[in-house]
């Protein structure tokens, strides 16, 4: 039996959902989309050294976390890390915070992702990821077995990329934890994912702060969860 407790704050409204003993679904949503946003919490530094990514990934050695964050890190420099991923077995989080890569870069990672077995958490927070780049990443978890988290944290997925990211969690079955606060989801993204969210009994943590939902997205979100079963 689902049992929904919802506690408003001053300046946030979370829902918190247990679903069982061992699993809940913990959600962050704003009371208000004229609430104002928090600071974001990485920026990109373009006073940064380029720096050697091949190098960077031969240092790693055997860890199983690769940390490429803060590290300039272009799109051409996705295929350095994309083959990486195809050809380690070692690797089960990869970050790449505060880097600027775009669709292109993007996608040469998703297809690596299809290949791999390893990788369990993925860190794309502050990247620039669009509506494109999130199609990309779609197209990924609607097959993944493997990745469990998903940072997505201030990008600009906006509303069409919440379409494609909430038609993929339909059929995903292996993530449990997706953080999608600031990016631009509004009202409408909302609904997408509220649909999503009916049948996907996967999730335990999603983060959607910030998005400009308000008491109308915050609903769709609840109702939702109220008919997980």
């Amino acid at each position: 039996m689902l049992e929904l407790t919802i506690v408003g704050l001053t300046n946030v409204l979370f829902l918190r959902v247990f679903l069982s003993i061992f699993r809940f679904v913990y959600i962050i949503v704003e009371e208000s989309p004229t609430q104002p946003e928090p600071e974001p919490e990485y920026n990109n530094d373009s006073s940064n050294d380029k720096v050697n990514v091949e190098e960077l990934i031969a240092k790693n050695g055997d860890s199983p976390t690769l940390n490429l964050s803060l590290q300039g890190i272009t799109d051409q420099d996705m295929n350095i890390v994309a083959n990486a991923l195809e050809n380690n077995t070692t690797i089960k989080t990869l970050e790449l915070v505060a880097n600027v890569i775009g669709a292109a870069g993007i996608k040469l990672l998703a297809d690596a992702l299809k290949n791999n077995s390893t990788l369990t958490t993925l860190d794309l927070s502050n990247v620039g990821i669009t509506d494109e780049s999130a199609q990309h990443l779609a197209d990924v978890l609607r097959n993944n077995t493997t990745l469990s988290t998903l940072r997505l944290f201030n990008n600009s997925i906006g509303v069409q990329g919440a379409k494609y990211l909430a038609d993929s969690l339909r059929e995903n079955t292996a993530l449990t934890a997706i953080d999608l606060g600031m990016n631009q989801i509004g009202i409408e993204g909302s609904q997408y994912f509220g649909d999503a969210l009916r049948n996907n009994m996967g999730l335990k943590e999603f983060n959607i702060q910030a998005n400009g939902l308000g008491d109308d997205g915050a609903e769709h979100i609840a109702n939702a969860l109220q008919h997980n079963t």
